[in-house]
């Protein structure tokens, strides 16, 4: 069944048109809905999952086919991609699935799920600032209420797709390639809450000398537009919750104030 999950994003980044691109949509949504039942018996997070899926790809199709009459036919398009994305504002979805989820699926869901969608909203290009600014703050804000490292990395993704769409070319590839690392690592020590956890949410939040830190000093390198102070100040929102879960949960010990005091002044220059 997770040949199926590969196949369909495979089969959507070598399309050429949207139907089939959609059929490669579609084929992606059925084997992941076959491993949620099968793994969980989680019927209604399968049917949300499924139904919601659905829709976002019955958008794409109607909206890649309205193109050929009119420009605003990408405005659907745009709608299905962040709708089967779970960004702001379609985001309603994904707690109910995420939480019926196991580590491994979870990663897959957080992860390779999104890569389709993904490929097909950069190729569209329309849009993409406001979805950038929409992500960015708003994910960094829903953050701050998180407890739970699922909830927490559903609107981290947020912010992490505000910089992925900000970014250009090869580029992107990359971040997404280091992003996928980064959150393999929380997401495997989320049930540990162990020390490594702590020393995971810190790269994913951003903080010297980490490769998450790395990876969006060099996208702000490379982003041209004014957007990149949004970004900055999303991920220095982003990262204090991040540290404000760290502590409470109080996997580094105690030494994370000095090393905090010392990366966040690192950041700030």
């Amino acid at each position: 069944m997770y040949m199926g999950v590969m196949l369909g994003t495979l089969v959507v980044l070598s399309s050429a048109t949207w139907p089939v691109a959609w059929i490669g949509l579609e084929l992606n949504l059925l084997a992941f809905v076959a491993v949620a039942l099968y793994a969980f018996k989680a019927k209604k997070s399968a049917m949300t999952y499924f139904v919601c899926q659905g829709c976002g790809s019955l958008m794409v199709i109607i909206g890649g086919m309205l193109t050929n009459l009119f420009s605003g036919g990408y405005m659907f398009v745009v709608a299905g991609l962040v709708f089967k994305l779970g960004l702001l504002p379609l985001h309603f979805w994904v707690p109910v699935v995420v939480v019926v989820l196991c580590r491994f699926d979870l990663f897959v869901l957080l992860s390779w799920q999104k890569v389709a969608p993904l490929f097909l909203l950069l190729s569209v290009g329309f849009g993409t600032q406001q979805l950038v600014a929409v992500n960015a703050v708003g994910g960094a804000m829903m953050m701050w209420g998180c407890t739970t490292i699922p909830l927490l990395l559903i609107f981290s993704g947020m912010v992490q797709m505000g910089w992925i769409l900000a970014t250009t070319g090869a580029f992107s590839v990359y971040y997404v390639m280091i992003y996928f690392v980064v959150l393999s690592a929380v997401i495997y020590y989320s049930t540990e809450g162990s020390t490594l956890l702590g020393w995971a949410l810190l790269n994913a939040g951003g903080l010297p000398p980490f490769s998450g830190f790395i990876i969006k000093l060099k996208a702000v390198m490379s982003i041209k537009t004014p957007l990149v102070l949004l970004l900055i100040f999303s991920s220095g929102l982003a990262l204090c919750s991040y540290v404000r879960l760290i502590v409470t949960m109080r996997t580094v010990g105690g030494s994370i104030p000095c090393f905090l005091l010392f990366s966040c002044g690192i950041g700030l220059v």
